[in-house]
């Protein structure tokens, strides 16, 4: 028997099209899956695609690969507020909030660590610090005995605090001391968020102070 020509195609298979709604739905459900995680903040979790299907090292002892840090958004306003002031921290974003205290050990940087913004805060330190004493009025009113041959030194404003720097400097006032006490009073060591690299020599620290 003869084909005729106006024969109709051959429809698809059910198979077929079971494979094509079930690649859909895959890659809806995928879809789905990373909106969710773009939702959630930066700080608050680890890319997907920066772990490993496994970790290379292997710690002889598995209690040091666990370490609790602060995860409380609340916590950290506290300390921003006695640091800065609450209408301060209003101004502030949650992802600059908690990249200025994590440090790169923790979650081997991957969640991103204050290293530069560390540079930044030395620099302001000094700089605002160096201003403060070069504005503050001179210690005393010792003025230079006058030259034998009616000599004046060079004089001008713009340079007259700069001697001023001769008596004091920025490590007088910021100094790894009143830094440090300064961060206990703000609560800072409770939202730091890091990874010591032997913990046992932290609480044998901690027990003997």
């Amino acid at each position: 028997m003869r084909r005729t020509e106006n024969s109709a195609a051959p429809s698809p298979t059910p198979g077929a099209a079971s494979l094509t709604f079930d690649g859909r739905r895959a890659t809806e459900a995928a879809a789905a899956t990373l909106a969710s995680v773009d939702d959630r903040p930066r700080w608050s979790y680890t890319p997907e695609r920066m772990k490993a299907p496994f970790s290379l090292q292997q710690p002889k002892d598995p209690r040091r690969s666990i370490w609790k840090v602060n995860e409380d958004p609340a916590k950290l306003d506290r300390m921003y507020e006695k640091l800065l002031g609450r209408d301060l921290v209003r101004t502030l974003p949650d992802e600059l909030k908690w990249l200025a205290v994590t440090h790169k050990s923790f979650d081997n940087g991957r969640r991103g660590f204050n290293t530069r913004l560390a540079f930044y805060g030395r620099m302001m330190v000094a700089l605002e610090t160096t201003r403060s004493i070069m504005g503050s009025p001179a210690a005393g009113s010792n003025q230079e005995a006058l030259d034998p041959y009616g000599r004046e030194p060079f004089s001008h404003p713009a340079l007259d605090n700069v001697d001023k720097l001769n008596a004091l400097q920025p490590h007088h006032f910021a100094n790894p001391d009143k830094i440090s006490q300064l961060a206990k009073e703000v609560g800072l060591p409770g939202v730091v968020r890091w990874k010591p690299r032997m913990q046992a020599n932290l609480r044998l620290l901690a027990g003997k102070s």
